[in-house]
């Protein structure tokens, strides 16, 4: 029951007043998340002998890093021409 609770606070604090404040909450969170796995692929590959696994962590943060940030540019633009 309180794990619902906690998922009910975050959920809340993402949502915005409309769908378009809704995406650009959701989008800064997951650049959040993209760049801590690029931080997490780049510094396991300093400390791992198999690069393999690091190296795709790191990728896959920068690629979600990326999409989202243009995410949240097409976001602002859909804002200034909706208003």
């Amino acid at each position: 029951m309180r794990l619902k609770n906690a998922a009910d606070t975050w959920i809340g604090k993402i949502r915005g007043n409309d769908r378009l404040e809704t995406l650009e909450n959701l989008s800064i969170l997951l650049i959040v998340v993209g760049a801590l796995m690029l931080s997490a692929g780049i510094g396991l590959n300093i400390s791992a002998r198999e690069a393999a696994t690091s190296a795709v962590l790191a990728m896959m943060g920068s690629l979600v890093a990326f999409v989202f940030t243009v995410l949240l540019v097409v976001t602002w633009v859909a804002r200034e021409f909706s208003s």
